[in-house]
C-alpha cells in the first residue's frame, strides 16, 4: 500500500495498474484533515512496517500518526540534505530532530550526507542506494530516433532535466544557462520532464529570457527512460540533493550528466558525470554542457553502475530483508 500528497505524482497509474492500493491524502499543510486520514489509514491497515520517505524532520507528523496507531517497525529515509521552505523550515527540522530518531525504529538513507542531515550522523543510518532497472535504462540508437522525432528536435543540441518544479531544482538557472547556449546553439532545446507548483512561474520567464521556444516543458512523463535516450546531456544544477535517481538514470543511459556541487558527489558513477561549482556563472555552465554534449560517446555503462551498488535488484533486497526482519 501506498500513501500519498501528490495526486498527480507520476508512478501512481503505474502503480494502480499493477495492484497496489493507493491512499490520496490532502496536503501536509492542512494539519488537521492530513492526520486524521493518515492515522485512519495507518489504522485499519494493520501495518507490520511503515516506510517514511522524507527530506527533512520539518513535519514530523507522519511519524506521530504512525506511532498513536500502533505500528512497530517505523522506517524513516532521508532523501535530502536541507529543508525546503527557508530558514522557518530548517529552524522547525533542527527543532523536531530528536522527536524523529526516538520515534523512528530503522534509519535509512540514500547517501552519507542525506543520513548527517535527517539523523545527526552520517554513520546513524543504513545506506540504500537509489537502485534502478539498468536494461530499462540502456543506450538503444533506435529508441534514441524514435524519441527525438516524437519530440520533433531534429539534430539540435537536446539537453533534458527530469525533476519536480520546486526550488531546490534550480529551475530559473536552468532557463538562464539555456539562454547562453542559445547564442552560440540558437536550435538546442532544453526539456523538462515533471510537475510543481513552480511550473507556470518557469514558463514565464522562459519567455522573459527569450527562449520559450527552445524549452518543452513536458510535464509528468511515464517514458522518462525514452527520454533519456533523445538528450545529449542532463543538466543538473540543484542548490542541494541527497542523491538524485534521474542523475543515477541518465548515467545508465550513457549520458554526459553536469551536477552542482549542491549534490553530493557520490553521483559520479560513470566518467561522463561531472560536478560543477553553483558559483560559476550561467555563461560558464553552458560552455561546459555545450562541450559535453559534443564530447558525449554515449556508452554502455550497466557494469559500472552495477559495481557501484545502483543495480535495482541489490537495493530491493536490502530493502526487503528490513521489512522482514525481526
Amino acid at each position: 500500500d501506498y500513501v500519498t500528497t501528490y495526486p498527480q505524482a507520476m508512478l501512481l497509474p503505474y502503480l494502480e495498474e499493477n495492484g497496489a492500493t493507493v491512499h490520496r491524502l490532502p496536503p501536509q499543510k492542512t494539519v488537521i484533515p492530513y492526520c486524521i486520514k493518515l492515522y485512519r489509514v495507518l489504522k485499519n491497515g494493520h501495518y507490520d512496517a511503515v516506510h517514511i520517505h522524507k527530506n527533512s524532520c520539518a513535519n514530523p507528523m507522519a511519524f506521530l500518526m504512525a506511532r498513536l496507531a500502533g505500528v512497530k517497525k517505523i522506517i524513516a529515509h532521508s532523501h535530502s540534505t536541507t529543508a525546503i521552505g527557508g530558514k522557518m523550515a530548517v529552524g522547525f527540522h533542527f527543532l523536531f530532530r530528536p522527536l524523529v530518531r526516538k520515534i523512528s525504529t530503522v534509519h535509512l538513507a540514500c547517501s552519507k550526507p542525506a543520513a548527517a542531515w535527517l539523523y545527526g550522523e552520517p554513520n546513524d543510518a543504513v545506506i540504500v542506494q537509489n537502485g534502478i532497472d539498468l536494461a530499462k535504462f540502456a543506450f538503444d540508437e533506435e529508441k534514441r530516433r524514435q524519441m527525438r522525432a516524437e519530440l520533433g528536435v531534429g539534430d539540435s543540441l537536446l539537453f533534458g532535466h527530469v525533476g519536480n518544479f520546486i526550488a531546490p531544482k534550480n529551475h530559473r538557472f536552468m532557463i538562464e544557462i539555456m539562454a547562453q547556449v542559445v547564442k552560440t546553439e540558437p536550435t538546442a532545446k532544453l526539456l523538462f520532464a515533471g510537475r510543481g507548483d513552480l511550473m507556470d512561474e518557469m514558463k514565464h520567464y522562459a519567455k522573459q529570457c527569450g527562449v520559450e521556444n527552445n524549452i518543452l516543458f513536458l510535464g509528468s512523463r511515464p517514458d522518462v527512460d525514452k527520454l533519456y535516450q533523445a538528450m545529449d546531456a542532463l543538466l543538473f544544477p540543484s542548490l542541494h540533493e541527497g542523491l538524485p535517481i534521474a542523475g543515477l538514470e541518465a548515467q545508465a543511459a550513457g549520458l554526459p550528466c553536469l551536477f552542482s556541487d549542491g549534490v553530493t558527489d557520490e553521483i559520479l558513477v560513470t566518467d561522463d558525470a561531472r560536478i560543477y561549482p553553483l558559483r560559476n556563472t550561467a555563461a560558464q555552465w553552458a560552455e561546459q554542457l555545450i562541450q559535453m554534449a559534443k564530447d558525449g560517446k554515449r556508452p554502455q555503462t550497466a557494469e559500472a553502475i552495477a559495481r557501484a551498488g545502483f543495480d535495482a535488484r541489490q537495493s530491493t533486497q536490502t530493502v526487503e530483508n528490513i521489512y522482514t526482519a525481526e
